[in-house]
């Protein structure tokens, strides 16, 4: 495993799913920053941690899509890398 590793924040409103990509980069050169299940608290969580990659759902239980969680971020200042999930 590399040293240097890709921090990710996973944002997806199913567990089930969340504990799939944790486990699908589990000893890789990838670790979870954090999770979440809305946009609301992945917004919240981005301002508490650093994470190099955002991977989310298209879909948010909160009447949002991930490309309006996206167009949050940019308003906030955060222009990380996204991989958008449906």
């Amino acid at each position: 495993m590399s040293e240097q590793q890709i921090s990710v924040l996973v944002v997806d409103d199913d567990a089930i799913v969340r504990d799939w990509v944790r486990q699908a980069l589990n000893e890789t050169e990838f670790r979870i920053a954090g999770e979440a299940g809305t946009s609301a608290e992945a917004l919240e969580l981005l301002r508490r941690r650093r994470a190099d990659v955002l991977l989310t759902d298209h879909w948010l239980p909160d009447d949002q899509l991930g490309t309006e969680l996206v167009r949050a971020f940019r308003r906030e200042g955060v222009k990380l890398p996204v991989v958008l999930m449906t």
